[in-house]
This record gives C-alpha cells, structure tokens and sequence, in this order.
C-alpha cells in the first residue's frame, strides 16, 4: 500500500481543532446561565466541544504515529528511534511552557479579577506550586495534577505513556493482514481497555489503534468514500456529526464517558475522511493558512489556557470585556505558538532526527562487525 509522506490535510484538521480547545476555554469563562447552558446542550457546541477536539488529536496521533512502522520493517532500533524522536517533539516546547506558565502565574496572575466569573475558571492556579510539583510535571509521565499549572497537560501526558508502547502497537496493527482482523483488533482493544479503564490513559488506546487502523486502509477507504454519491456522503457527514457530538446533542444521555468518546472517535474518523476524499474539502485544508495554524498548533495548544487565565485575570477587572480577553489571548496565544514552533520544535525535532540517525548507522554498524565475525569463524 502506498502512503503519502505528508497528509497536509490533517496538520490543517490538527490545527482547526486546537482552535476549537480555544473556544472551548474561552466560553468556559462565560458564568453559566440558562440561554449557555441550552445552547451547550445543542449541536451548536460542535463549534466549541474541546473534549471531542482532545479526542480528535488521539485519532490523528495514531494516524500519523504508524505511518513509519507501515513503510518500514519492524526492527528494535526502529523502536528505540521512534522513542527519541517523540521524546524531542514532545518535551522541549512543554518544558518551555511549563516554565512561561510558572512566569505568568508568578507576575501577572490575580485571583481576584476572576471573581466574577464561572467556577470553572476560578478553579484554576488557586493553589501553592512546590519543586516537587514542577519536577513531576517535567517528568510528564508520572502522578501530577494538571490544574496547578496548565490544565490542558493531561493530554499531553496521555500522549507520552501511549508513545511508549505504541511500537507494540503498531506491530499488531501492520502484521493484522485481513480487515476482519484489523476490527477484531480494534474491538477487543476497545473490550480490554474499557475493563481497565480505571487507569487513566488506557481507555484512550483503542482511540490510537483506530487512528493507526485509518492509515493502514487509507488507499482502500478513500478511494472507497471517493466512490459515494453526494447524498451518501451528506448522509455520513451528518452521522458524524452527530457522533462527534454526542456528549451534548443528545438530551439527558446517560452514557459512560468511555464510551462516548469511543462514539466521539468514530465520528472523527468519519469527518477525516471525508477531508480526504472530497477534492474541495482537501484543497481547502491544504491552504497554506490552515497549514500555519496546524504547524503551530501543537505550542498553541499548551500556551493557550495559561495566556487565557492570565490575561483574563488580569485585565478583566478594568474593562469588563471577555470579548476583548478572548481576542488578546487568541492574538498572545498565536504569536507566542509561532515563535515556539520556529525556535524550539523545528531546532529540536531536527536534534532528534540528527540523534536517531546517528543512532542508525551505529546499529548498522554493529550489524556488520557482528556479520563479518560470524564469516570468519
């Protein structure tokens, strides 16, 4: 099956979602009253759901984490490079945040200036940070509680427990040789992870395994969706729609979390493929706006809530205008995501590449030392 090196579109959908997890948090400031809570409550929140967003980064994390295993051989030192290249794309823009975080919480957070709004905005950087709490959020992987300094990071640590296994889950992913096979997978992942749910990041694998399973078909679904007639396509856009927002479309829905975001997880991979597969839909992505927005949208997703809270906290008292926090937040938070991106991912994710490659031809090296032995004995 022949991959594409790069699915401009996805960094684009990527890119689109984090604006979304903006949104999210901007109208979470917003004092919950009776016209929010109906409006939360409708398919309108589509347009702000930052959970069914995170979800949204699962699916596409799996996509893109197993297009190298598809394309390569499985061997160990292509597991120890796939470790050291998600360990300088992940932790390098994260400690920076972490420590710009630590800087604005110190200087330009007042708590009193968020008196007036919601709860859940309060609930944030309202308690002492000791050393022992920043060198648990540097380590990532560990026990932290997100809301002391940036509440999005729970994702993130999401993210880094699921890299550390994933080569094991790409093998099962590219040696699953049937499409029955690639679904019994997926479903009895889905069976074991909700049976372990309790710990955290388990429940969140089968999202990954799905999103691995989207680019191992990729040729075969898309020229598939490629086939459908316009009402087809309607009809499946509106089924994923109403998957993606299921938590809060449906009224009274009693459902467990797990399993809505497993509904959620669907209805991204719907909407991805129909990204793909409509020609207008895919050119639009791949416009170069919607790419600079996704290539920098990995900072601005960890710098968005700290400029938020801090801005927010700080100049809401004198103007009493969440419009006008929201627009210099979104306008701090991208500017900052820029510079991020520019002077921290690019340098570093390239170190990493420069590492494993060198690490590469060592093992290469070693491979031959270790073949010629073995011809002269």
């Amino acid at each position: 099956m022949k991959q594409k090196q790069r699915h401009h579109e996805l960094d684009s959908i990527r890119g689109l979602a984090a604006l979304i997890v903006f949104l999210s948090h901007a109208v979470g400031i917003i004092p919950l009253n009776n016209s929010l809570d109906l409006i939360n409550h409708s398919i309108l929140h589509v347009f702000w759901d930052g959970t069914a967003s995170v979800i949204l980064f699962f699916v596409l994390s799996g996509y893109c984490l197993v297009l190298p295993f598809i394309r390569k051989e499985f061997n160990f030192s292509e597991n120890v490079i796939f470790i050291l290249k998600r360990i300088f794309r992940i932790y390098p823009a994260y400690w920076v945040v972490i420590f710009i975080t630590i800087f604005l919480k110190n200087l330009f957070f007042n708590v009193n200036g968020l008196n007036t709004l919601s709860m859940w905005i309060n609930s944030f950087w309202n308690q002492p940070v000791y050393f022992t709490d920043i060198f648990k959020h540097i380590l990532l992987i560990g026990p932290l509680n997100p809301n002391l300094l940036n509440p999005v990071i729970w994702s993130l640590a999401v993210e880094m427990k699921i890299s550390i296994i994933f080569p094991f889950i790409a093998y099962l992913v590219t040696k699953t040789r049937t499409v029955y096979g690639s679904l019994s997978l997926l479903l009895v992942s889905i069976i074991i992870c909700y049976s372990l749910k309790q710990i955290n990041f388990v429940s969140f694998i089968p999202l990954f395994i799905l999103g691995a399973l989207m680019a191992k078909y990729y040729v075969n679904i898309t020229n598939y969706f490629r086939t459908l007639s316009k009402f087809s396509l309607t009809i499946l856009f509106f089924i994923g729609l109403i998957l993606y927002s299921v938590r809060y479309c449906i009224p009274n829905l009693k459902m467990d979390d797990t399993v809505i975001n497993y509904l959620i997880g669907i209805g991204c991979s719907i909407f991805i493929y129909i990204g793909f597969s409509i020609n207008k839909i895919s050119n639009l992505l791949s416009n170069n706006i919607f790419r600079f927005i996704g290539n920098i949208s990995y900072s601005f997703y960890l710098i968005h809530l700290p400029i938020l809270i801090s801005i927010t906290s700080f100049l809401y008292q004198y103007n009493h205008s969440i419009i006008l926090c929201w627009v210099i937040s979104l306008i701090m938070s991208l500017l900052i995501a820029f510079i991020l991106y520019k002077y921290i991912e690019l340098p570093f994710i390239q170190i990493g590449r420069t590492i494993a490659d060198s690490y590469t031809v060592k093992v290469a090296f070693i491979k031959k030392i270790r073949l010629l032995k073995i011809f002269k004995s």
